[in-house]
């Protein structure tokens, strides 16, 4: 999703996904498709594990 949308002005939406073996249809319904359950997840996870880093690293890995 993220190369073709990065490469779509140079190279046009058809011809990536053909390159990349992604029908165009695909890449449409995957781009309107909202997120999943885990990806939310994993945001939330990712904030909660940068301001734990932001307290100077004092957590060691294991509680994190």
């Amino acid at each position: 999703m993220t190369f073709i949308d990065a490469h779509r002005e140079r190279f046009g939406v058809e011809p990536t996904c053909r390159g990349a073996g992604v029908s165009v249809a695909a890449h449409y319904a995957r781009k309107q498709r909202p997120a999943s359950r885990r990806a939310l997840l994993d945001v939330e996870l990712r904030a909660r594990i940068r301001a734990r880093a932001a307290n100077y690293s004092v957590y060691g890995p294991r509680r994190v």
